[in-house]
């Protein structure tokens, strides 16, 4: 009785293996079906960097939300704060975008200049609109994003 117990599972476990052999799951398979696109972009999702900007848009919201208790729609200030969300938005799009081989580089530091170019972006648009190019603090502005600008294009190459 008991040898026949061993040979059934002997035999169970040799059919298992056989029809492991006729459907293996490789890498190969796992790139045919579109999976690893989901992994990539869970890579870059879970970047220091991209939690940064995550972050600062939802601060972004709390503001608006408390703005619009006081203000209406068409306020400076709520349409200045909608165009910092919809450049926090456009900056998201982007690192989304990027390709996986990028993830390392998203780093914590990273993700606190890109909020920095962002809030500059938005500060530089807000003084276009009140005062002239030749204006000190437009020109202070625009150094400033172009600084910040250049210094995350460099920590992306």
């Amino acid at each position: 009785m008991n040898r026949l117990f061993y040979c059934f599972i002997l035999m169970f476990f040799a059919a298992l293996n056989v029809q492991a052999q006729q459907n293996p799951r490789s890498s190969s398979n796992v790139v045919k079906t579109g999976k690893t696109s989901a992994n990539s972009n869970s890579a870059l999702k879970s970047s220091a960097a991209y939690g940064e900007i995550i972050a600062a848009l939802a601060e972004a919201k709390v503001d608006l939300k408390i703005l619009l208790f006081d203000y209406k729609e068409a306020a400076p200030q709520v349409v200045a704060k909608r165009q910092l969300i919809e450049s926090y938005q456009t900056e998201i799009g982007k690192l989304e975008a990027m390709p996986t081989t990028i993830a390392p580089k998203l780093t914590l530091a990273l993700g606190r200049l890109l909020v920095k170019k962002i809030e500059a972006g938005a500060e530089l648009n807000e003084l276009t609109k009140e005062y002239a190019e030749e204006y000190p603090s437009v020109k202070k502005a625009r150094i400033r994003l172009q600084v910040f600008t250049e210094e995350t294009d460099k920590l992306l190459q």
